[in-house]
């Protein structure tokens, strides 16, 4: 049990070592920690990635959202990965949840985790890993909850298993319904 321990302390840090080597890495409230270039990629991606999604409706979600992380390329500045937090509107949040048929655990989510992304080309280096766990860590705290809504089978089975998240609704059907709790990190 202790080498298991020990030998996953060691990768984590191999991989935040490789990850800080090659990309600038932007945490924290996206008004005051991350460059204005590198958002307005983070937004063309998600437009070329939700073409339903009017630029205004991304430009409000982006810019309305609690806490961001972002990846950015050293050596071409390019963005290429970020994942968001963000305080749902209270309207769509119960939609979701009644969707879900667990309409009564709305209120009990209060931060809902938005727009996970990484690059193709970066893809299987512990990227995504790290945004998750940065954005994860912004919002530890008493009676801090995450939910999200997914229809990837992956994204689904990787949060549950490397981020402790729990399906909320009594199936697996998509969209997946998952959900964070504080109890839950410090259970576990």
């Amino acid at each position: 049990m202790t080498d298991t321990i020990i030998k996953n302390i060691l990768e984590n840090a191999n991989i935040s070592v490789n990850i800080a080597a090659k990309y600038n890495i932007y945490t924290g409230d996206i008004n005051n920690s991350t460059p204005v270039e590198n958002i307005k990629q983070a937004m063309k991606i998600i437009k070329n990635n939700n073409s339903g999604m009017s630029e205004e409706k991304i430009k409000n979600d982006v810019f309305s959202s609690h806490a961001i992380t972002l990846a950015s390329d050293k050596k071409t500045k390019k963005t290429v990965g970020f994942g968001f937090i963000k305080k749902p509107i209270l309207d769509v949040k119960i939609k979701i949840f009644k969707n879900a048929g667990v309409e009564d655990l709305s209120s009990e989510y209060i931060f809902e985790l938005d727009n996970i992304y990484v690059d193709r080309e970066h893809r299987g280096v512990g990227l995504g890993e790290y945004i998750l766990n940065r954005l994860i860590l912004l919002r530890t705290g008493r009676g801090t909850t995450l939910y999200c809504q997914t229809n990837s089978e992956d994204i689904s089975r990787v949060l549950k298993t490397n981020h402790r998240f729990e399906n909320l609704k009594d199936n697996d059907d998509k969209p997946y319904l998952l959900g964070l709790m504080w109890e839950i990190l410090t259970n576990k």
